[in-house]
């Protein structure tokens, strides 16, 4: 609002001058049909056309700036929601799911164990988005509670899937036997 404000200033002082040249820039006489371009009427309306193409220049480029800022506002979100589930789901690996596989030895992790590490990391991502983080989300994504959960339950399985991969090509990289000094 402020901004329109300032800009209906900042045109009027433009178009105040414009106007003035034009009717000084008249002469004292009647002007002769070969000087046109110099004719009052003319100035007139290039003063009003030149109004117009800055107030139309204003408004695209003062739309241009609010989708800016809308798109780096909603990018800034979805980082955030990515490194908060990202993060919860690291410390939800560390803490709970490489215990239970240790606990539960070759057979893998059991079922109800994987699934409570599941809630658990989505829980921590939800507390580390908080309630307003998390109501904006909804909004964005034009979703309820249970909708912005599920999406939050989708980007915990995604991570998960990353975590694997990521930790599965960390152990490839562990040589078997020690490198031989060189």
């Amino acid at each position: 609002m402020r901004f329109a404000r300032l800009f209906l200033v900042v045109l009027l002082v433009l178009a105040l001058p414009l106007v003035a040249l034009a009717q000084a820039a008249a002469p004292a006489a009647p002007p002769l049909p070969s000087s046109i371009l110099t004719s009052p009427e003319l100035l007139n309306a290039l003063a009003g056309l030149v109004v117009a193409v800055i107030t139309y220049a204003a408004y695209a480029l003062r739309n241009l700036v609010r989708s800016k800022v809308a798109n780096q506002a909603l990018a800034r979100l979805l980082m955030r929601v990515d490194d908060a589930v990202f993060t919860a789901v690291r410390e939800t690996f560390q803490v709970t799911v490489d215990a239970a596989r240790a606990a539960a030895g070759a057979g893998g992790l059991p079922a109800d164990v994987a699934k409570a590490a599941k809630d658990a990391a989505i829980a921590k991502a939800k507390s580390y988005l908080g309630a307003d983080g998390l109501k904006l989300l909804g909004q964005v994504l034009g979703l309820d509670e249970a909708g912005v959960g599920d999406y939050l339950a989708g980007k915990v399985e995604s991570a998960v899937r990353v975590e694997k991969m990521t930790s599965a090509s960390a152990v490839a990289l562990v040589p078997s036997r020690p490198l031989a000094a060189s």
